[in-house]
């Protein structure tokens, strides 16, 4: 009240200000949604991270780290933190998954161990791991459990490795195993 002045609205542990809400468990903000950036709310990390901040973050980062990266959320909801319409969820302090269709997060996937070259020189098939698929395409859009989007094609991992590939807008690397096999 003393930093953002009397709600407009208040329902039940919700406090309205315009487009935008605080909400409330014992007294303490629990969770925000700053749409119209008409809240004075700034989230800091809970501990100073080590050097400068780091230019992205990667799925396995932690919340400081993404606050470094990112600065405050426009909305915070438990494990869901929004910038814009793009979103970060997080399990146990470390992201998990994103959605970046609109290109506002800093993320940055890279493999995780050296790879030999797919089935053809900058392209991934059935069967390639993820640091291949990474390699052939770079960071992709989102990244829900097992499937990883770029733009609306996707690829689906069973046990770290692609068993499904859906392209629907043309831009994936992908070289089916039936092309495979005919040019060898």
């Amino acid at each position: 009240m003393r930093i953002q002045g009397p709600p407009q609205a208040i329902r039940g542990q919700t406090w309205v200000y315009g487009v935008s809400e605080l909400g409330f468990k014992d007294g303490r903000v629990v969770r925000f949604n700053n749409f119209d950036g008409s809240l004075k709310i700034r989230v800091h990390p809970s501990r100073a991270l080590p050097s400068a901040p780091p230019r992205a973050f990667t799925i396995g980062s932690s919340e400081d780290e993404v606050l470094a990266v990112q600065g405050t959320p426009t909305r915070m909801d438990g494990h869901r933190w929004m910038y814009g319409f793009s979103e970060i969820r997080f399990k146990d302090g470390r992201v998990e998954e994103y959605d970046n269709f609109f290109g506002n997060l800093n993320i940055q996937l890279m493999p995780e161990q050296s790879v030999n070259a797919g089935p053809a020189p900058g392209s991934f098939t059935v069967g390639s791991t993820r640091d291949e698929v990474l390699l052939a395409q770079g960071t992709p859009t989102s990244i829900r459990g097992n499937l990883w989007y770029y733009g609306m094609s996707s690829v689906l991992f069973r046990k770290g490795k692609v068993q499904l590939v859906h392209d629907s807008n043309g831009i994936l690397r992908f070289t089916p195993k039936e092309e495979l096999t005919r040019s060898e």
